[in-house]
């Protein structure tokens, strides 16, 4: 009974001031939706990988996700950047990814022509592309996921290969 009086005069303390209560439920509700938001966004790329790549296994890998679109150089860069790395560790043992990574490049641009020309022009071969089509990007350029999809890292993409070079678990 007396835990259940402590407790309530704590809550009173706390919260006596409505704005205060209304303060605390907005940051909640804030912080739920933003990773609610993050990891929508890891289980509709997985989702999409299962269905137009059957054949690749994401178990235990690191998802690294790039948002790109032809007319930002940085993005592109982004993708080279990936496309290196995906080639040096696709299978190697990466802190939250013990069995290696898989590059996905997400094109914002809806001409898939284009898309698939810049990405020829580029030499990008190793990534996987696929387009923006129910995927929101939101403020994002690159994300990396660990196998259980909480984000490893957010990044501008430029220094993508030494981001996942750190990774590497010895």
């Amino acid at each position: 009974m007396g835990f259940f009086i402590i407790k309530f005069k704590i809550q009173n303390a706390l919260f006596k001031n409505t704005s205060m209560k209304k303060s605390f439920l907005l940051f909640f509700i804030l912080l739920s939706s933003v990773v609610t938001a993050q990891d929508n966004l890891y289980k509709k790329i997985k989702e999409r990988l299962k269905a137009e790549h059957p054949e690749i296994k994401t178990e235990n890998k690191l998802l690294v996700v790039n948002f790109w679109s032809v007319e930002d150089a940085h993005s592109r860069e982004a993708n080279m950047q990936m496309n290196k790395a995906y080639t040096a560790y696709e299978f190697a043992k990466l802190k939250g990814g013990l069995k290696g990574m898989i590059g996905v490049m997400i094109s914002l641009n809806e001409e898939i022509s284009l898309s698939d020309i810049t990405i020829g022009k580029d030499k990008v071969t190793k990534n996987i592309s696929m387009v923006s089509l129910g995927l929101d990007a939101g403020n994002h350029k690159c994300i990396i996921y660990d196998s259980n999809g909480n984000v490893v890292k957010e990044s501008t993409g430029t220094e993508l290969f030494k981001e996942i070079n750190q990774l590497i678990t010895r």
